[in-house]
């Protein structure tokens, strides 16, 4: 009978280290996968974080194209603007040209015409 019970205690406490053994080998492949865990849960909140940024970045450039746009209806309006403006100053100019021209030839009219008044006070 103390044989069995010794068979019986030495297979006990075989099946007790086993069992110890499968914890630790159970304890250390969850600290492994807890550190996994921690380490993917890191990038997680990196890629996160980057995609934050990305679509902050998207929405001022969005937001920067709208400008751009706007800026580029106004400056078109302006530079219609000034197209009109130049032709209006353009047929100004042509206008005054001519009336100087004509008053050259009036100038150069009413000299001829002194002088020959003059010409013939003098006879």
């Amino acid at each position: 009978a103390k044989r069995s019970v010794a068979l019986a205690q030495g297979d006990l406490e075989r099946a007790v280290a086993a069992a110890r053994a499968e914890l630790l080998a159970a304890q250390s492949e969850l600290s492994a996968h807890e550190g996994r865990a921690q380490f993917l849960g890191e990038r997680l909140r990196a890629a996160e974080s980057m995609q934050i940024q990305h679509e902050q970045q998207a929405t001022q450039l969005r937001q920067a194209a709208v400008q751009a746009s706007t800026l580029a209806v106004t400056l078109q309006a302006e530079a219609d603007r000034l197209e009109v403006r130049t032709s209006e100053l353009q047929r100004e100019y042509d206008e005054a040209q001519r009336l100087v021209e004509e008053r050259q030839q009036q100038a150069v009219a009413a000299r001829h015409a002194l002088e020959a008044t003059r010409a013939a006070a003098e006879r």
